[in-house]
């Protein structure tokens, strides 16, 4: 990386990420909570970034889906043309 991140400590890496990633990611990172031993480690805020940003799974929608694709696989088994 051109600013050398790696080298720096926990706390000036959390700075960079944060500039980096602009206001609405310095919104998100104000409404975490850490423990005072999380607070400081840059793996932590990144974690908890990761946790908040990952897609979450709509149970429903997935089921939905994968009997709709059963049914069209089956669907086209009996519909033999020709």
């Amino acid at each position: 990386m051109a600013i050398a991140a790696d080298s720096k400590s926990d706390k000036q890496r959390i700075a960079i990420f944060l500039t980096v990633a602009g206001l609405e990611a310095l919104e998100i990172y104000n409404i975490f909570t850490f423990t005072d031993e999380e607070k400081d480690k840059y793996d932590s805020v990144r974690a908890k970034f990761e946790a908040y940003c990952k897609p979450k799974i709509n149970e429903t929608y997935e089921r939905l889906f994968e009997i709709t694709n059963l049914l069209d696989k089956e669907l086209s088994f009996w519909n033999i043309e020709g």
